[in-house]
């Protein structure tokens, strides 16, 4: 069977195996990947940073460029501390989160959400426990 004969079967069979998608998937992923990589080494314009940043406007009229000073070096006790500050950014301010079971109603502390009965919806575990993590 030719290539071409394949390519039509395909075509007429309504489709691919999952294998057949995930690999053409993977090989265009691949490709799209590639290409923004080496168009961002390629490009004539600088980096904002570390180096000068350079900005061009272009107008019908007029051609502007704007040349902008590197930042200041920063030094490896300052990165280290931006990390611990992004890093307490980060984590959720709820992490661990406690569970007690009631034995009544009458126990749920005033102001409490309730899925079901403040809005009629229907929550699983892990729906509860990620929505008391965000929600706090």
């Amino acid at each position: 069977m030719s290539e071409q004969d394949k390519e039509q079967e395909v075509v007429t069979s309504g489709g691919m195996s999952r294998r057949e998608f995930l690999k053409a998937a993977g090989a265009a992923g691949a490709a799209v990947g590639l290409g923004v990589g080496l168009s961002g080494l390629l490009a004539p314009e600088a980096s904002a940073w570390p180096g000068s940043a350079a900005t061009t406007t272009t107008t019908p009229q007029a051609t502007t460029t704007t040349t902008t000073a590197a930042p200041p070096p920063v030094t490896l006790t300052e990165y280290n501390q931006l990390g611990l500050d992004l890093e307490s950014h980060l984590y959720m301010k709820t992490y661990p989160i406690g569970i007690k079971l009631l034995k009544s109603e009458a126990e749920i502390p005033e102001g409490a959400f309730r899925p079901k009965k403040d809005k009629n919806e229907h929550y699983g575990m892990c729906q509860v426990f990620a929505l008391a993590r965000r929600q706090g």
